[in-house]
């Protein structure tokens, strides 16, 4: 996700953000609860100033130590969700370009609001004068095929994209 100001920050979908929410959210109630009940603790046990302060600062240490841990943990369980998310993607993708480039009699193809082809799959496109390979990135427009095609697409996907 690509910000050009902060402002977009707070246009963004709340659910983008849940993963460090959750992680922020975890953290906070650890650390709060950490931080009150061993601090009662220290007080009831220890009447010592001198002693309450080394036992804080080796409590401190502990407490960064164990959250960095907790929070490392917690990352490292998101990353393996999206990795996990994006195997699958990638896995179905195959089958999916497997799947379209044999289908027989067809074309598969997928354009931008720009017409510009992003995928184009399947043997009857070549029928049409569109070659894969030149027209991934270029718009309908630019490309010379059948002109009655070229109006049925055309006319077709401007109406999907005005909604119709």
């Amino acid at each position: 996700m690509k910000l050009s100001n902060y402002t977009d920050l707070l246009a963004t979908p709340i659910g983008k953000f849940r993963p460090a929410v959750r992680v922020a959210v975890i953290y906070f109630l650890l650390s709060v609860i950490w931080i009150l009940s061993t601090d009662k603790l220290l007080e009831h046990f220890v009447a010592d100033p001198h002693t309450i302060t080394l036992l804080q600062t080796i409590k401190g240490w502990f407490f960064v130590t164990i959250s960095s841990l907790v929070i490392f943990y917690l990352v490292w369980l998101e990353i393996r969700k999206k990795d996990l998310i994006i195997k699958t993607i990638n896995e179905n993708k195959q089958w999916y370009n497997a799947l379209a480039s044999h289908l027989p009699n067809t074309t598969v193809f997928l354009v931008d609001e720009k017409l510009n082809f992003i995928l184009l799959q399947g043997n009857e496109s070549t029928k049409l004068g569109l070659v894969p390979e030149r027209a991934l990135g270029k718009s309908l427009h630019e490309l010379s095929f059948d002109i009655a095609a070229r109006q049925i697409i055309t006319a077709y996907l401007e109406q999907a994209f005005s909604g119709e």
